[in-house]
Order: structure tokens, then C-alpha cells, then sequence
């Protein structure tokens, strides 16, 4: 259109309306994984809280030298006990830190992978599985490594306080009175002992996100109802999420197992990191079989139900933005 001298304007670069429309994308994506991760993840915080009692109760110094009675293998048995000693809110207990530290890591991975993804060679999954099934693992690892370099330098912390909050257990004993106390007692610390178990979580979120969201990517595309903007759609939808999560997590839970065992040891100088994952491991192994390594995966396996959560609800709005947004056309 001309302008208000009457001379007419030439449109905006195709370099640069590209990139408002990626960018627009981008944030769109972000914002979508961080509301579904923060309603997922509130949901099924007491199952999530259970998980890591079960799982670090062997090196937890409150049940290791008596003081608090050691956790029986059953959820049910744990949650009651818990409630007992901390009441029903306790089961929320390292929530606000699971949130915090969360919704921008899933938000990173589901908008991360999807933009790598768009840069790769596009294969059918019907013509290629093989494929298109490692263009999707390609994406979805790489965008989980990305988060685990750019996000975790900000949000560590915060998982590390989580672990400390929810596997700290017993009646009227508990070391931390919440997130900020339990920020200040690492910080007073070495700044390194905020990070421990760091470079475990390189191949913890690499091997799960990898999975989870390739395995994901490569189910929906095989799914003839996944364009089903109804009943039919989701439900479909939530299976093969549900697959993909009970994957993710078979794959990668010793490395979770290692990292949160780290976590509660805290900070050592006179040991690295990874000689100090392989004594745990050689340990735990000793001590329980190879199955020491999955302690609470049977909790973890049905708390998958958020993570499967949040890939459904991620996938359902950006269906429901792509039809709306094709009918306004």
C-alpha cells in the first residue's frame, strides 16, 4: 500500500517475516509445554513424592542410621505413613521446586524438538520406519541435551532442592522448612554442591527425552486418529504417550536412581562425579541385585500418567491451534 506521501512501501524482507513466524511459533510452543508440564506435574506431585522416597531411602541418613523406619516397598504403605507424619499437604512437599524447575526444561524440549526437527530431512514413517523413527530420536535427544546445557545451569538447583524436600521424612524431624531454607542451607556450601549429580543428568535426560519424544513422534505418526480433533483423538493420543513415558523411563531410570543418590550425599572434591555414580552403582548392586537400581519404578511407572499427560494436552492444543487456524484461512 502507499504511504502517506503516496510512495508505495515495498513489503518486509521473506527473511524477516520467516523469522517473526518461527519466533511466533517458538514462544507459542514454549508457553503451551509450560502451562501443561505445571498442571501435569501438581497433579501427580504425592506419586512423585513416593518415587523418590522409595528411591533414595538406602542412602537417606535419617533412615539409614534408625531415626525414621525404613519405607516398605508398597505405595499404599508409603503415602500412609507420609500423611501420618506430615499430613495431607505434605505429599506436596518439593512441588513448587518440581514446577519451578520443570516448565521451562519441558517447555525447552517440546519446542526445542520440534524446531530441530523442522531443520531435518523429513521422512514417512510408513515408507521408512528405521528412518524416520532416528530423525525423531536425533531431534528429541538433541533437544533434551540442549536443555540439560542452556536451562539446568538455571533451574539444577531447584531439582536438587526437590530431592532434598521430598525425601526429607519423619514426624516433627524434618531438616528444611521449605524451598528458600533449603536453597540458602546448599548455598551456604560450596556453589558446586548446588550441582551435584549434574553430569549424571547428561545422560539421564539425553537417553529419556530421546525416547519419550522420539518413540512419541514416531507412534503419533502411525496413528490413524491423531488428526481426530475428538474423544477418539485424545484417547489414541494418550496411548501411545502412555507407551512412549513407560519407555523413557525403563531406559533411563538408573541413571535417575544414580543422580538422586549423589543429590543426597551432597558435594565431594576429592571425587568426580562419575567415579562416584560407579560406587554407588557397584554398591547398590551388591546390596539389593541389579533390581536396587529401579527402586520405586512401579511408582514411577504410574506416574508416567503426567508425563504422558502433558505430551497429550501439548499435542491436543497445537491440533486444536493448526484446525482453527486452518478454517480462518
Amino acid at each position: 500500500p502507499p504511504s502517506a506521501s503516496g510512495t508505495p512501501q515495498s513489503p518486509p524482507p521473506r527473511w524477516f517475516c520467516c523469522g517473526v513466524m518461527t519466533a511466533f511459533s517458538w514462544m507459542q510452543d514454549f508457553a503451551l509445554g509450560s502451562l501443561t508440564s505445571v498442571v501435569a506435574k501438581s497433579c501427580t506431585a504425592p506419586v512423585e513424592r513416593v518415587k523418590i522416597v522409595l528411591q533414595t531411602q538406602a542412602c537417606n541418613p535419617v533412615i539409614v542410621s534408625g531415626q525414621v523406619e525404613q519405607y516398605s516397598g508398597s505405595a499404599i504403605h508409603t503415602i500412609k505413613r507420609l500423611v501420618e507424619e506430615q499430613g495431607l499437604v505434605g505429599m506436596w512437599r518439593g512441588n513448587v521446586a518440581n514446577c519451578l524447575r520443570y516448565f521451562p526444561a519441558q517447555a525447552f524440549n517440546l519446542a526445542g524438538k520440534d524446531h530441530l526437527k523442522s531443520l531435518m530431512p523429513v521422512r514417512d514413517v510408513h515408507d521408512d520406519f528405521w528412518g524416520a523413527t532416528l530423525v525423531n530420536f536425533q531431534a528429541a535427544a538433541a533437544a533434551g541435551l540442549g536443555t540439560v546445557v542452556f536451562v539446568f545451569p538455571f533451574v539444577y538447583p531447584l531439582d536438587h532442592a526437590r530431592t532434598l524436600l521430598s525425601a526429607d521424612v519423619g514426624k516433627n524431624s524434618t531438616r528444611y522448612n521449605g524451598l528458600v531454607h533449603c536453597l540458602r542451607s546448599l548455598s551456604k556450601a560450596e556453589w558446586r554442591a548446588m550441582y551435584c549429580g549434574w553430569q549424571i543428568s547428561v545422560g539421564a535426560v539425553t537417553v529419556h527425552r530421546g525416547v519419550q519424544l522420539g518413540s512419541f513422534d514416531t507412534f503419533r505418526a502411525l496413528n490413524p486418529y491423531a488428526r481426530d480433533c475428538g474423544v477418539l483423538g485424545a484417547v489414541s493420543t494418550f496411548c501411545t504417550a502412555q507407551v512412549s513415558s513407560l519407555l523413557s523411563i525403563a531406559c533411563s531410570y538408573p541413571f535417575d536412581t544414580l543422580r538422586r543418590h549423589i543429590q543426597m550425599q551432597g558435594y565431594r572434591s576429592d571425587r568426580s562425579e562419575l567415579s562416584r555414580a560407579a560406587e554407588h552403582a557397584v554398591r547398590i548392586v551388591k546390596a539389593d541385585g541389579g533390581v536396587g537400581l529401579f527402586a520405586g519404578l512401579r511408582v514411577a511407572a504410574a506416574r508416567s500418567v503426567a508425563a504422558a499427560g502433558v505430551l497429550v494436552l501439548y499435542d491436543r492444543c497445537k491440533l486444536w491451534l493448526s484446525v482453527r487456524e486452518e478454517r480462518g484461512r
